[in-house]
């Protein structure tokens, strides 16, 4: 399993430049030697997956650990297998790009930090940084970020930023520290930041327009597809 490693990582080198994803990968690759008992990726089947997933609950290790774990399964195996995921682990749950689908929150406990630092630097554009770093720091829906207002963010004299949401429980508000410069950067760069009305996400090809949750949970996937952590 080895040499299907430095195989795997060769061709995705461009993809996957980040030390924490490759060795995640690599962990991933030793876990199913040691209990699913391949010695091949093209070895592994349904049991000797479920074997392999049955010893990562007894060690109890996290939902988002056992999810992400399988999200790289995936991977690999889609890769070994000429792109194509084997029937028996298609349906398999994987990581937070699955969990988008229903809404999920993107915090620290879902997404580690050194995930979260990967798929920023995936980023190409401020206003990406931006949304996933105010995400992951405020606990806020995807939908709940996206439909706020240039009105809706008020900058404090620290240099952090006040949010004004408005949720299925009402108005509240939560405050942007770690995530202030980014969110800055976007505002330095919104092409209706002078708008109160304006949406605060917008487009950022062409003509402005309010950025869509759906638009960015696919945008989301292709980024976590660039930062390795499918």
């Amino acid at each position: 399993m080895r040499e299907e490693l430095v195989d795997f990582f060769l061709e995705r080198f461009d993809r996957m430049r980040s030390t924490a994803s490759r060795l995640a990968y690599a962990y991933v690759a030793l876990s199913l030697a040691r209990h699913a008992g391949v010695k091949s990726l093209r070895e592994l089947d349904k049991p000797s997956y479920l074997a392999w997933k049955r010893a990562l609950v007894r060690s109890g290790v996290s939902e988002f650990t056992l999810r992400s774990y399988v999200a790289r399964v995936k991977t690999l195996m889609r890769w070994a297998n000429g792109g194509q995921v084997p029937p028996w682990l298609a349906g398999e749950k994987g990581t937070i790009w699955d969990l988008y689908s229903s809404g999920e929150h993107l915090r620290d406990k879902i997404l580690r930090p050194d995930e979260l630092r990967v798929l920023i630097e995936a980023c190409s554009h401020v206003r990406d940084k931006a949304i996933l770093a105010v995400l992951a720091e405020t606990g806020l829906r995807i939908g709940e970020l996206l439909s706020l207002r240039i009105r809706d963010v008020e900058r404090l004299p620290d240099g952090t930023f006040r949010l004004r949401v408005r949720g299925k429980t009402g108005l509240r508000t939560v405050v942007a520290i770690a995530s202030a410069p980014l969110l800055a950067g976007w505002l330095e760069e919104h092409p209706l930041a002078t708008d109160p009305d304006a949406p605060l996400w917008t487009t950022i090809r062409g003509r402005p327009r309010p950025l869509r949750p759906k638009a960015f949970r696919e945008h989301l996937r292709h980024l976590a597809q660039r930062a390795g952590l499918e």
